[in-house]
């Protein structure tokens, strides 16, 4: 029986490197397009007389925004043609370089320079909500799935002069296909990550009380298995149908070559 998969990473305390020199691999196989939007609104009050008019100002964080923070964060500026993905493979945010399969960054890690740290870690299921969708338990099939769980994000960013800290969680909502072929093996993936978050009570520009809202987003497709663990399992599918034969009862075998949990 195929297991309903639902990549889980668990919420981590980032472990930050001084010069990302760890043996990692190199290049990702299993990664998507991410895209992030926040609107950061920070307090901006006037005081007139003996009156105090209370106004905000708002900063857009986009994939540019970022990117730019994680390289005067890492001391050097990023070839044409970065883009910010998330990899399967690891369990994080990254940085590639243009051909998309080439990590620059493991953004999730974070570093560690001088009196620069900086990290962007993001969750696509902090905690587990209902299911919609369908389970084959035919050979070939197919998972067509959407979770309705909760996400969350943070940003980090500080240096002698500034400090950002952003932490915000909501909806995500991840659509997931899924196929085997004959013998179980998985063939193809497609997924998507789309979250609503919010946050308050944080920090940007070294400035207390802002709030940040916005849309974290992931989108890919590859072969194989979309790497990832497993926490929901779809229930077995109903016994086949029994025949007597000298008052034993015997029951159908699964084909050969076929794991059945």
């Amino acid at each position: 029986m195929k297991a309903i998969q639902l990549a889980t990473i668990a919420w981590f305390t980032v472990g930050i490197v001084t010069a990302q020199a760890t043996p990692r691999p190199a290049t990702t196989t299993h990664y998507s397009a991410f895209n992030v939007s926040l609107v950061v609104t920070v307090d901006a009050g006037k005081t007139s007389g003996q009156t105090c008019k209370f106004t905000s100002t708002k900063a857009r964080l986009a994939n540019k925004e970022i990117l730019k923070l994680l390289a005067d964060a890492h001391g050097t500026a990023w070839p044409a043609g970065a883009k910010l993905e998330y990899d399967w493979d690891s369990g994080q945010v990254i940085v590639a370089d243009k051909t998309g399969t080439n990590i620059l960054f493991y953004a999730g890690t974070g570093i560690e320079r001088d009196d620069v740290r900086a990290w962007l870690a993001v969750e696509w299921v902090s905690g587990q909500g209902p299911v919609d969708g369908s389970h084959s338990y035919n050979y070939p099939g197919a998972d067509s799935l959407t979770f309705h769980n909760e996400g969350r994000m943070a940003l980090f960013y500080a240096d002698s002069s500034q400090q950002i800290d952003l932490v915000a969680t909501g909806e995500n909502t991840r659509r997931l296909t899924q196929k085997w072929d004959t013998y179980g093996n998985y063939t193809t993936w497609a997924d998507s990550e789309s979250c609503v978050a919010f946050g308050a009570g944080l920090t940007y520009m070294s400035v207390g009380d802002v709030s940040v809202k916005g849309t974290i987003k992931a989108s890919g497709s590859g072969l194989g298995l979309m790497p990832g663990g497993y926490n929901a399992v779809a229930p077995p599918p109903p016994p086949p149908p029994g025949w007597t034969y000298g008052g034993t009862v015997l029951t159908q075998r699964p084909p050969p070559n076929i794991s059945v949990q």
